[in-house]
């Protein structure tokens, strides 16, 4: 990645066609940093499902293309609003859990 290229843009990596599932997570200090670069220059086709989280903060979501969260549940101690900004054809949704019962064991599993 030393050899220069003309236009500049034509270097800079493209990250497309990215699955992420059954993922559980603790001790997170940001859930999600996730940004294109601009217009031209947008992660694509990201499918992130089933994903369990204990985390202080949301993060952000910026300059996608079909950008895909499903079934994940967020135990956030801090529930700021995500930034979300220039997501086009995206499916964001996500949701709470208590982050005192982030311990999902059940009797049968102990």
């Amino acid at each position: 990645m030393l050899t220069p290229v003309n236009p500049p843009e034509k270097g800079y990596p493209h990250f497309r066609n990215v699955y992420l599932s059954d993922v559980k997570a603790e001790n997170v200090n940001e859930f999600i940093s996730a940004s294109g670069w601009n217009d031209s220059l947008r992660l694509e086709n990201f499918y992130l499902h089933a994903i369990k989280a204990t985390t202080n903060s949301l993060g952000k979501i910026c300059y996608t293309r079909n950008f895909n969260l499903s079934d994940i549940t967020l135990y956030a101690k801090n529930r700021n609003d995500m930034e979300l900004k220039e997501n086009e054809q995206s499916n964001i949704q996500f949701s709470y859990a208590n982050p005192t019962n982030s311990d999902d064991r059940t009797a049968e599993h102990l």
